[in-house]
């Protein structure tokens, strides 16, 4: 019997960068269908590009591709009120329902990577993260990074077990 249980690949979209700059994000959906992918998985860095997000409600009837997840980066040494990190909460309110955010701490204010005193920015952050979250059924989860104060899994597991909500780490 054969095996009609094929398996489904995404590719992580980090802006396609080429000598030529970077392609648009319609360019970057046709050519992820075209190379037979399934899904895109978002890169959009910071806060500040919070807009491209929107986009994505309609690629799967635009490109027939899937929304797999976004990925986005937390630098809090720049505090938290900083267009990059405030955009956050905006993505959030125009991310595709029951998505999946993939969040890279990069910093948790003026402290050493992994430094459980960084916990308190990072925690009342995502609570309000989380508050906006929760409405559409996101799911937040913390990317360990190398080199960014969330490089641990431990770090993840840390914040996730203070903050014990169902939208974070699932």
């Amino acid at each position: 019997r054969e095996n009609t249980m094929t398996p489904r690949f995404y590719a992580q979209d980090t802006c396609f960068y080429s000598s030529m700059g970077t392609y648009s994000f319609e360019d970057r959906c046709e050519m992820t269908k075209a190379v037979g992918y399934y899904a895109t998985y978002l890169s959009i860095c910071d806060g500040r590009n919070w807009a491209a997000v929107q986009q994505l409600n309609s690629v799967k009837e635009r490109h027939d591709i899937e929304v797999a997840g976004i990925y986005v980066v937390l630098n809090l040494r720049l505090g938290a009120e900083a267009e990059q990190n405030a955009g956050i909460y905006q993505m959030l309110k125009v991310a595709p329902p029951r998505s999946t955010v993939e969040l890279a701490i990069k910093t948790a204010g003026d402290f050493a990577r992994s430094d459980p005193v960084g916990d308190e920015p990072v925690v009342r952050l995502l609570a309000e993260a989380l508050s906006i979250a929760q409405q559409s059924n996101i799911g937040i989860l913390i990317y360990s990074h190398l080199l960014h104060w969330s490089e641990k899994h431990d770090d993840a597991l840390r914040i996730c077990e203070r903050l014990n909500h169902p939208n974070l780490g699932r």
